[in-house]
Formats: structure tokens, sequence, C-alpha cells
């Protein structure tokens, strides 16, 4: 194990912290070490890594939330579009598909009952699947017993053949 002196830790922690742009983990690459070395170096002189906030995903936005970004790209160009749509954490195709509900408001609701019925589908094939092994094990239980009677009955002979 490959001892570190204080001033070298103490380097590494703010070089990883100087720049926000740059993971530690690809620090934490250059110079040699670790990702849980180099974040425990951090959490033990203090530092903080900024984060990216815990965003909730785009699935979980509210239609207003959706409305709102869809007016806030609308006159921006597809590089202006990109640039904005990463920096919120989303895709374009969402944008589209966003506009395509708003425009067509039954898809949304077709889709909730498309969800609905797969929700249903689903617990029904799970049952069959259930059943089916249960049939499957009765019979393996069934064909085990004859066989074993068939055996019985070659080595010892029939019941009442005597």
């Amino acid at each position: 194990m490959k001892i570190y002196t204080e001033d070298f830790k103490k380097s590494i922690v703010q070089k990883a912290l100087a720049n926000p742009e740059r993971s530690p983990r690809h620090t934490a690459l250059e110079a040699g070490l670790g990702n849980s070395t180099l974040y425990g170096w951090i959490k033990r002189y203090g530092g903080n890594i900024e984060k990216s906030p815990n965003k909730k995903s785009p699935q979980d936005w509210t239609l207003a939330e959706r409305f709102n970004m869809l007016l806030e790209t609308s006159g921006l160009t597809e590089e202006a579009k990109g640039a904005y749509c990463r920096q919120k954490g989303i895709y374009q195709h969402q944008l589209t598909q966003w506009r395509e509900v708003f425009m067509n408001p039954k898809t949304e609701t077709n889709h909730s009952k498309e969800l609905a019925e797969l929700k249903v589908l689903r617990a029904e094939n799970q049952a069959l699947k259930k059943e089916l092994n249960r049939k499957d094990r009765a019979l393996a239980e069934t064909s085990a017993l004859l066989i074993l009677k068939k055996k019985a009955s070659l080595l010892w002979g029939e019941i009442g053949e005597d």
C-alpha cells in the first residue's frame, strides 16, 4: 500500500475541486488513484464536490413544466435548442413528443388507457405462467411415480402374483 503525504493529498483535492467541468474521477485516474480514495480525501479535507442537483427525470415533469419548456425553446435555433436541452437534462426528441401531446390531447388519454390495459395483460400473463409451472411440476411428479411403479413391478413382481 502506497502512503501519500498530506500535502500531496491536499493538492489532489484542490485540483479535483478547482475545475467543476472536470469530474473528480478523471482527476483520480490521472493521479493513479482509486475513485473511493479521492472521494475519501475530499470528505476528510472538507471539500464539497458540486454534484449535479437531483433533478427529476423529464418523464416526471408536470404538464405545466413541459409547456413552459416548449415555450422557452420555441424561438431557438436547433443548435441553441440542443444546448438548452442539455442544460436542462432533456433530449430534443422529448420536446417533439411533448409538442405532439399538446397538439393532440387525446393521445395522452389513449396512452394512459394502453398502460392500464398493459398492466392487466401483464398480471394475467404472470398468473398463467404460474399456473403452467404448477401443472408442469404436477405432470413431472406423476410421470416419476409411474416410472417408479413400473420399476417396482419389474423388480418385485405384481402384487397378488404369488
